[in-house]
């Protein structure tokens, strides 16, 4: 096992244009790309991670933005259209996936989260909420529109949506009757801009920020009881001006997508193990931009802007790999189980439980 989670690059797939966002979901991985002659929201299978194959995909002529997946279906944000900027696509046969149903969101929506029945989406000048119980025609019931608008990917904890603000910190909203919301519109919980690149973790949030240093990039860190106050604030010790497009968190790393003024195209490893006190333990250099990253279990799986060779590639993060393990006591951040879950006593959910269809 390399020191530190040192990720390793196992395969990829060329997609011959940006890759702008990635979903996981079982052995899929559904990607959105960058308009272009084709299909720009494509399935790849990655059962196999030393070969993906590519199995299928829809053509959206749009640029994809924006994907989440629960059970059969996908939903797709694009860039502002005359049509329908969220398209709900069934995905029950992966081999075969077609659109059936969408809203005119009449923004670009730069994040979809999902919760039961109920999309919470980034459209640019707000936060809007849609009821999609009816995927063919979902409704949107709700709105929020703060005062400096939503900067970032749309988190959720429990009954909380938080998310970054252009100008005004992270704001907080509770959405425990999702057709009335509260809290929108209160003032940002920082002093500062945050970033686009914002990550939930645990009892953290982790604000991958490419203005808070003149110049410069850092990573701050709250707890989600207090969005006022930072408990970090860790200098990513980039140059010259740079650009943060993704942070994701998984076990005791972050992973921060970046470039910077000195040509370096990559990720940047934390170690945050020790949330107030994170610290730079390595770094993955990319061939271009990295825009986006996701990690499940041991992999991660990173989109990059359009190059000779792969833009969709899967890398070793250096994790284990147990065909069988008994464990006593386990605690971890995130867990993706594959195929079943078997509980043979009993489970006690603090937040709630979300099913997919």
């Amino acid at each position: 096992q390399n020191a530190y989670g040192t990720p390793k690059t196992l395969s990829g797939i060329n997609l011959a244009t940006d890759v702008r966002t990635i979903a996981v979901q079982g052995q899929y991985a559904f990607v959105g790309t960058t308009s272009k002659t084709g299909n720009d929201f494509v399935i790849i299978d990655v059962a196999n991670p030393n070969a993906p194959r590519l199995v299928s995909g829809v053509d959206m002529s749009s640029d994809v933005l924006s994907i989440a997946v629960a059970g059969r279906y996908a939903y797709v944000g694009l860039t502002s259209t005359s049509g329908n900027d969220i398209r709900i696509v069934d995905v029950g046969n992966p081999a075969s996936p077609f659109v059936m149903g969408g809203v005119d969101v009449g923004q670009n929506v730069s994040s979809i989260t999902v919760n039961g029945r109920y999309l919470y989406v980034n459209a640019n000048t707000a936060v809007k909420i849609y009821d999609v119980s009816n995927p063919r025609k979902p409704i949107q019931i709700a709105t929020c529109a703060p005062s400096s608008g939503p900067s970032s990917k749309v988190l959720m904890r429990g009954t909380t949506l938080i998310f970054g603000q252009t100008t005004s910190g992270l704001l907080s909203m509770d959405v425990a009757n999702p057709a009335s919301p509260s809290g929108c519109g209160g003032a940002g919980g920082n002093d500062g801009n945050t970033g686009k690149a914002l990550v939930l973790a645990g009892d953290f949030i982790f604000d991958a920020n490419q203005d808070d240093l003149t110049p410069g990039a850092s990573l701050r860190v709250y707890r989600t009881s207090n969005l006022s106050t930072t408990v970090a604030n860790l200098d990513l010790a980039t140059t010259g001006t740079p650009t943060v497009y993704d942070i994701k968190v998984a076990g005791r790393f972050a992973y921060i997508a970046y470039s910077d003024s000195s040509g370096f195209k990559g990720m940047k490893i934390i170690d945050v193990s020790i949330p107030t006190s994170p610290r730079i333990v390595g770094a993955y250099p990319g061939v271009t931009d990295i825009r986006t990253i996701t990690v499940v279990g041991k992999y991660a799986y990173i989109g990059q802007a359009s190059v000779a060779g792969n833009d969709f590639r899967i890398l070793d993060l250096a994790g284990a790999d147990l065909p069988t393990a008994s464990i006593g006591s386990l605690s971890v951040g995130d867990i993706n189980v594959d195929q079943g879950l078997r509980v043979a006593q009993s489970g006690t959910f603090g937040e709630g439980l979300s099913v997919g269809r």
